[in-house]
């Protein structure tokens, strides 16, 4: 999508486009699943930490989830405290230039 600014320099009206920025990810977010019918949490399923990041190669947003043993806490309060600090440094990370998709080529290099 492509819009377009207009301004006169030299008296004469000029058609510039400009490029929009896309948002490169999303702020993560924790889920937390719910018991069916209450509004209390379910400490027997998997809480964890997800966010969308823009692919290199596709331009599209792709999911990224992480638990990062998250789930091996047993107290609700506890899960909530670790899956919060999570959250806040995939955050953190990602403003500060993080790209999923390298740790993702860096793991499957390792590997061969």
């Amino acid at each position: 999508m492509k819009d377009y600014f207009y301004f006169s320099q030299s008296g004469v009206p000029t058609k510039v486009p400009v490029i929009i920025f896309k948002k490169m990810f999303s702020d993560p977010i924790l889920y937390i699943p719910k018991i069916k019918g209450t509004d209390k949490p379910n400490i027997n399923k998997d809480w964890y930490v997800s966010y969308y990041f823009r692919s290199p190669f596709t331009s599209k947003m792709e999911k990224f989830i992480e638990k990062r043993n998250i789930n091996r806490l047993k107290t609700i309060t506890n899960r909530k405290k670790a899956g919060n600090n999570l959250r806040q440094i995939r955050l953190r990370l990602l403003q500060d230039g993080f790209n999923p998709f390298k740790e993702k080529l860096d793991k499957q290099k390792k590997c061969y």
